[in-house]
């Protein structure tokens, strides 16, 4: 069963993740330009997703402890 807490700090983390998320691809563009990424896509999409679930997860439960 959720509480409200719970919702609040899923809400936060989420937030936490998108911002990542916008931060990373900008950081993504602005590398490519400088060195191409020659990794497959199928691995880059990937590691991204496992990027943005760790993150997730992470800042889930520092969020947790800290309200």
């Amino acid at each position: 069963k959720t509480d409200e807490r719970m919702e609040f700090v899923a809400a936060k983390a989420s937030r936490v993740t998108m911002v990542f998320m916008i931060l990373g691809a900008f950081a993504v563009v602005l590398l490519d330009g400088i060195q191409p990424i020659t990794m497959p896509y199928h691995l880059f999409v990937s590691y991204s997703v496992c990027a943005i679930l760790l993150v997730y997860m992470i800042s889930y439960y520092l969020l947790l402890r800290r309200y």
